[in-house]
């Protein structure tokens, strides 16, 4: 997730926080943040419009009568808790771009060959903020580092200046005279993120510093990129930053550069029996943040996903079934976004549907949000199954890979369990994950995609 939870720059320009990605108030669960044209926290943009995709075949296929009847497959509690479980003890540190994510990408792909697919993982180049030295440090008094977080779309530098103090950020808050060659500090609230960095920029600042305006830190996103460093600090560290001005000068240096680094996707298709079908999408992000072992973000949806691979594994489909385990996904969704481009570049986008599995392990029941139709027919499945399942929106604040399907017209289903108050957090543990629900998931997955190929 749900990045609850991006800065990787990114081939396509499209940002989060959340797999899923980060909500007003979240912890950032990477070091780095993306590009992209959903609404994010802190921003009143609006997704980018996009021309409508041609598809080809509809779901189902024509002639393809759509099951009226399911069974509840009991063994996908123990497959899908069992990936999970496995993901979370033997890849606790996969951490997007790391050798870790790599192995867990491996693993990932060895499974599903087991079940008789050919699975492929596909590397990708991104670059990501260079985490190597702090991105803010004192310099007027003996070194000293201050915590911080770069705000999604921040542009870059290494640049060093007297801090000024300019109220909510406001453009009258800022000096006639400008401010050329200061850092500007400013607290948050009143307006946008990205009005506060517009107005430090257009006056001169060579980065511009958030202070929270209640305990803690913050993430969020602006539109900035290429100008000036924008980062966010704690309302404790603002204050104190404060309280040193009034005594006297204070000189800071804000570093956020980029490095070149490699993620991957792993990537796995049934095909189907009609030459040219379309394609159904499944997909999980599967790397995991520096803050836990990520259990619920995401290694319970990729555990599903697999439970999914293995249900269907001997299933025969007229259209096509592809499952995608994607890296980067709280690096601003950037595994999504390098496989929506090579859908992009072929002629015609055969994906009518897209079902996403983020977070799906805490809770008491299942989310559905996306697609009204398909809702329905997710609602109409869990009655069958005797799954509790409800429609719902997606997390305020959160985004997650089927955002980027969307952007380009591509119908979506996120699922996601109704608990999400540890994502992003140190608890998000094996503890807080509920075998029960994950396999409640993968069974309704597994019945959507039937129901949706025409099993």
């Amino acid at each position: 997730m749900i990045k609850l939870k991006i800065l990787a720059v990114a081939v396509l320009a499209l940002t989060v926080a959340a797999a899923c990605g980060g909500g007003a108030d979240a912890t950032a669960t990477t070091e780095a943040g993306v590009l992209t044209p959903q609404a994010i926290e802190g921003t009143d943009r609006e997704p980018t419009p996009t021309p409508p995709i041609p598809t080809s075949t509809p779901i189902p296929a024509p002639g393809v009568e759509i099951p009226t009847a399911v069974s509840f497959i009991p063994e996908l509690e123990d497959i899908a808790y069992g990936y999970a479980e496995t993901i979370v003890t033997d890849f606790p540190e996969r951490k997007s771009t790391t050798a870790g994510e790599l192995a867990t990408a491996e693993f990932i792909a060895g499974e599903l060959r087991s079940f008789g697919y050919d699975a492929e993982v596909q590397g990708f180049e991104l670059q990501v903020v260079d985490d190597a030295e702090p991105w803010l440090r004192v310099t007027s008094e003996e070194d000293r580092v201050i915590e911080s977080r770069f705000l999604f779309g921040t542009g870059f530098g290494d640049v060093e200046g007297r801090l000024e103090h300019a109220g909510l950020g406001m453009e009258a808050d800022f000096p006639e005279e400008g401010m050329d060659g200061a850092v500007a500090l400013v607290e948050r609230g009143a307006i946008n993120f990205e009005t506060k960095a517009t107005n430090a920029i257009a006056a001169g600042a060579l980065a511009v510093i958030i202070y929270n305006n209640e305990p803690g830190n913050f993430s969020g996103t602006v539109q900035s990129e290429g100008r000036a460093p924008v980062l966010s600090v704690s309302q404790e560290d603002g204050q104190a930053l404060l309280a040193t001005m009034e005594t006297g000068k204070v000189t800071v240096r804000v570093r956020v550069l980029t490095l070149d680094r490699e993620s991957r996707n792993v990537v796995a298709t049934k095909e189907g029996t009609i030459p040219g079908a379309p394609s159904i999408v499944v997909g999980a992000h599967y790397e995991g943040d520096d803050l836990s072992v990520a259990a619920n973000n995401n290694a319970a949806g990729t555990g599903a996903l697999l439970a999914v691979a293995h249900a269907l594994k001997d299933d025969e489909f007229p259209i096509n079934v592809t499952f995608v385990a994607f890296g980067a996904s709280d690096l601003g969704l950037i595994g999504a976004q390098h496989f929506v481009s090579g859908l992009l570049a072929e002629d015609t986008v055969n994906v009518p549907l897209m079902i996403n599995l983020d977070v799906v392990g805490s809770g008491e029941r299942a989310i559905v949000a996306g697609d009204p139709v398909i809702q329905l027919e997710t609602l109409r499945l869990g009655t069958e199954l005797g799954v509790m399942v409800s429609p719902g929106n997606e997390p305020e604040g959160g985004i997650s890979d089927h955002a980027v399907f969307e952007a380009v017209g591509i119908p979506s289903v996120f699922f996601f369990g109704d608990d999400i108050s540890r994502v992003n957090t140190p608890e998000d543990t094996l503890e807080f994950v509920d075998a029960a629900l994950v396999g409640d998931v993968a069974n309704l997955v597994a019945a959507l995609v039937r129901s949706m190929a025409g099993s």
